[in-house]
């Protein structure tokens, strides 16, 4: 994690990585980090949340109410991050300080000085990843949070955030780091191991 952070301080890297096996602190850093560097030491104007609202489970089929009401609750890992969970979150919202979106509504917007977090990275598509890294304007940091044997539909080396990190290796923009331990708790490392 020490070397994760290390990568996220440095102002040079633009695109990172942060790869790794259930509850190593993936989101866990990338969210306390877009925290302090906006509203801490003001390096950006704000944090965008992107994640694609897909997941395990039986689809929920049609919900009513406005996008946010919709795609609300993917969003929770964010929000339990946060000092003061949801309600940190809600008017950290409020304020405009944090705003949430899916890459399907990403076209055609620009992201200046904004940290973005991007949650479950390894459920986006190639397309989808470009399409939030071509989002990225003057200033921007954007944190890919995920690892793609917990991908719901691509598992293999294949992924397209495996792909990202092969194709993006070497370029001083770039930098990837994979978290291998669980550190949320015993039980979670139990879990880990079941096969599936």
């Amino acid at each position: 994690q020490r070397c994760a952070l290390d990568m996220l301080y440095n102002p040079n890297i633009a695109t990172n990585v942060i790869a790794g096996t259930y509850g190593s602190g993936k989101t866990f850093l990338a969210t306390k980090m877009a925290v302090l560097e906006t509203l801490g030491k003001g390096t950006y104007q704000g944090i965008y949340g992107v994640r694609s609202p897909i997941g395990e489970g039986k689809e929920v089929g049609f919900l009513p109410g406005e996008l946010d009401e919709k795609i609300g609750d993917f969003f929770l890992p964010l929000a339990q991050q946060l000092d003061m969970g949801i309600i940190e979150y809600e008017k950290l919202k409020d304020e405009g300080v944090i705003q949430t979106i899916i890459p399907y509504y990403m076209k055609g917007i620009s992201l200046d000085k904004t940290f973005v977090v991007i949650d479950e990275a390894e459920d986006l598509t190639a397309k989808e990843i470009k399409l939030v890294g071509t989002r990225a304007g003057e200033g921007s940091k954007l944190v890919f949070c995920g690892d793609y044997k917990q991908a719901v539909v691509n598992t293999t080396d294949d992924n397209a955030l495996v792909q990202l990190c092969e194709q993006f290796k070497g370029n001083p923009l770039f930098a990837c780091i994979y978290l291998d331990e669980d550190v949320r708790s015993e039980t979670s490392k139990l879990f880990a191991g079941l096969e599936v």
